[in-house]
């Protein structure tokens, strides 16, 4: 069982280190913000695997002009409020560290899981995406007929001595793309 972000802090090895003169790389720091770059750095020291997922619709631009803004809006208010509530329910094991807006239509998840839970990462991903694209269709029918998808991206951030969290952080973030 994985811990609570908030209950991690007092397991040994999660301390969270103050980095107010830490500098993070200019383009990293744009897609997250240096609050979570530090939560995230806190739990790269635990002895916890760590992953990423990226959710964004597909296709939202298109979407929103086809549609109107007012649509643009609710499906942006609905994929943030589906991914967050039903994030337990497909990754049951795992504790949230961070949910980040990165781009208008996109959030990442920094996640923390078990051993036991990497092997199943992919299934539960996939299912995850499911699940998403079936409410996001159900509570917003007018724009079913449009073939509304999700695209989900996964990675595990891995650890590698002496290398900075920068590039570890770019290097899955860049792998959740493809």
């Amino acid at each position: 069982m994985v811990p609570k972000p908030s209950d991690a802090k007092h397991d040994k090895g999660m301390s969270k280190q103050k980095h107010h003169c830490k500098s993070y790389h200019d383009l990293v720091s744009q897609l997250i913000s240096e609050k979570n770059l530090d939560r995230l750095e806190g739990c790269m020291m635990s002895r916890f695997n760590i992953a990423l997922l990226t959710i964004e619709i597909e296709n939202f631009y298109s979407l929103a002009g086809l549609y109107s803004e007012d649509i643009g809006f609710r499906l942006l208010e609905l994929l943030k409020g589906e991914s967050l509530n039903n994030f337990d329910k497909y990754f049951q094991n795992c504790k949230i560290v961070f949910a980040e807006n990165t781009k208008i239509n996109q959030i990442i998840f920094c996640f923390l899981l078990s051993d036991r839970d990497v092997s199943n990462l992919m299934n539960n991903a996939f299912s995850y995406r499911l699940g998403i694209c079936a409410r996001l269709s159900k509570m917003l029918p007018e724009v079913a007929d449009q073939h509304l998808d999700v695209r989900v991206g996964l990675s595990q951030l891995l650890r590698e001595p002496g290398r900075d969290i920068d590039k570890t952080l770019f290097r899955a973030f860049c792998e959740a793309q493809q």
